[in-house]
């Protein structure tokens, strides 16, 4: 089995087409390893993804540390949009995707997995399949300055950023009650956004 190849602007067929259908986002990548042992796990993942009989495209996920700081530096690593339909064409079960992504975020160690249902929006889940955060639909194209990102091709001006959504029990939304909650003095709070 090969890897999906994308004919033509392949993140706007990405957007386009995929996004809609479903898809996971899956590293075996880890800061705290050496290049060479994520190399070797970045091909055992591979091979799960192929054994499995999904579609899937080899990205590079990234993120800026210490963003609007002095010592700002992009952080990649290699991840992979595993599409949910099986490399025959054919839909995945349902749930198919989902367990086979958090099924990898265990074996890989990984904080998380993004994954989005067909038809709904993504979010990250955690080891235990609890939502950390969630994302609108809407996708941030092209844009260096987004702190969270994932570049279809390296190299290229192929990259996408989800909008991040608060839903009331994603983790995120949480951290932002509880800085809402300090930040209140009197009369006096700050101009950011949280749902309750």
């Amino acid at each position: 089995m090969e890897e999906l190849i994308l004919e033509g602007n392949s993140l706007l067929r990405f957007i386009g087409e995929h996004a809609k259908k479903g898809f996971a986002i899956v590293s075996a990548c880890r800061g705290d390893m050496s290049r060479g042992a994520n190399v070797q796990r970045t091909k055992e993942l591979k091979e799960l993804i192929k054994n499995a009989g999904f579609s899937f495209k080899q990205v590079q996920g990234g993120f800026i540390e210490n963003k609007g700081k002095g010592n700002e530096t992009e952080v990649k690593e290699t991840s992979f949009i595993i599409y949910n339909f099986k490399n025959n064409g054919k839909p995945a079960r349902k749930g198919e995707l989902m367990r086979f992504a958090l099924q990898a975020c265990r074996r890989y160690n990984q904080d998380s997995i993004l994954y989005s249902e067909k038809g709904d929006r993504p979010r990250y889940y955690t080891q235990k399949g609890e939502i950390d955060s969630s994302f609108s639909r809407k996708f941030v194209l092209n844009d260096k300055q987004q702190e969270y990102f994932t570049d279809m091709k390296s190299g290229s001006n192929e990259r996408f950023t989800l909008n991040w959504t608060p839903e009331s029990n994603d983790k995120k939304t949480k951290e932002m009650r509880k800085k809402a909650e300090k930040a209140v003095y009197g009369s006096v709070v700050t101009n950011d956004y949280f749902p309750y």
